[in-house]
């Protein structure tokens, strides 16, 4: 008989088959599927199976379902939720709550994909603040400037300051000049007409008023100016208190 390394004995041509020999194989046989049986049914420490990170021996989960395997430094490591998590708090890096996800990065961004670009085209459109150049009318609630010397220049709602080509200095109530002596309302009203005041380049003073007629933006009139004529007298009352306000 040869022996086989399970301890079972294999009977050959020559030998003589003994009920000794056959019990003893059968007995074999239910040890080994009895060992076979346990080693399948067994839930915890099969081959030393163990939920810890424990090198050489296989990883077995825990009454929880969880198993624990060393900190990664490989690329091709299993990732732990530390790792992970630690590398998710370095992308947020204390982030507002409100700008902590990518979703919320993306509404922020008006979700467009191109948005530098579109900020970049958006800032190419605006003026300089160096000696920027409009066309068109430049509107704006309340312009007031001072300069060093206190003196002020405020210009609220309906009023306009102008200058035209031909040198005159300009103060208007719904009416500007657009640079070629055209000469138009400013806004559209039903009865506040418009008015004016001209520095002439040829000297003195005029005005107009059209009235309390309705008006249409940027609209063309034609104004009725009317020079201020003062007597010699208040002339030069004018003048006496102009020289004494420079002394």
């Amino acid at each position: 008989m040869i022996t086989l390394p399970s301890g079972i004995k294999k009977v050959e041509a020559s030998d003589n088959a003994t009920v000794a020999n056959m019990n003893r194989n059968e007995d074999l046989l239910d040890q080994k599927i009895t060992a076979f049986d346990t080693h399948v049914a067994t839930s915890t420490g099969a081959h030393g199976a163990t939920s810890a990170a424990t090198p050489n021996k296989p990883i077995q989960r825990d009454a929880n379902g969880r198993a624990k395997v060393a900190a990664p430094t490989a690329s091709d490591d299993i990732a732990t939720k530390g790792t992970i998590d630690a590398a998710i708090a370095a992308l947020v890096n204390g982030s507002p709550v409100a700008l902590d996800t990518l979703n919320e990065l993306a509404a922020a961004l008006g979700n467009d994909s191109n948005f530098a670009t579109t900020i970049t085209n958006a800032l190419a459109a605006k003026a300089p603040l160096a000696s920027p150049t409009f066309t068109g009318i430049a509107a704006a609630p309340r312009v007031n400037t001072t300069n060093n010397n206190g003196r002020q220049l405020n210009a609220y709602q309906w009023l306009d300051l102008s200058s035209n080509t031909s040198g005159n200095a300009l103060i208007a109530n719904n009416a500007y000049t657009d640079g070629a002596s055209n000469w138009k309302y400013a806004n559209t009203h039903a009865s506040l007409g418009s008015r004016g005041i001209r520095l002439s380049s040829g000297g003195g003073v005029e005005v107009f008023d059209t009235g309390p007629v309705a008006t249409t933006a940027d609209a063309t009139f034609t104004p009725v100016w009317v020079k201020v004529q003062l007597s010699t007298n208040e002339l030069n009352q004018k003048r006496a208190l102009s020289m004494g306000g420079m002394m």
